[in-house]
């Protein structure tokens, strides 16, 4: 198995989501790619594919439930860990200024309320979406 290069002098926010939760995006994020190829490299094919891909060195890409479970294995066994910082999806669409606030103390940085609301506006999903070519301005070129 492969992982992420530890240095004990970086800090490391991991974020996990519920497997299912990743499976239904994938599949949404699939179904709006103008291209075809790698809309099903990054998506799976069906149910089954997603759950019996392996994990692979060459595709780290695949989404696969083994690559989920990889993924948060790499950084759970080191939780303990005073730098690794394990967040979960579902809990900063619930509280994102409370996870917005968390990831700012375990990077050591003073966020002073209006900043923090400033934060949560530019990332919340409607400002995303109404600035969409601002996040991912070639995203025109793979998205329908």
């Amino acid at each position: 198995m492969y992982f992420i290069p530890y240095f004990p002098e970086c800090t490391y926010l991991a974020v996990v989501r519920d497997p299912r939760d990743v499976y239904l995006s994938a599949l949404n994020h699939r179904d709006n790619m103008n291209n075809v190829e790698l809309a099903f490299k990054v998506a799976p094919r069906s149910f089954e594919a997603w759950l019996n891909e392996a994990v692979s060195k060459d595709d780290w890409d695949v989404q696969s439930l083994a690559m989920l479970t990889h993924f948060f294995q790499s950084y759970w066994q080191f939780r303990d860990m005073p730098n690794i910082h394990i967040f979960h999806y579902a809990d900063m669409k619930r509280d994102l200024k409370g996870s917005i606030a968390a990831m700012a103390e375990a990077l050591g940085l003073d966020v002073d309320n209006k900043l923090l609301e400033d934060m949560c506006e530019a990332a919340s999903f409607e400002n995303m979406k109404k600035n969409a070519s601002q996040f991912a301005p070639v995203g025109k070129d793979y998205w329908k």
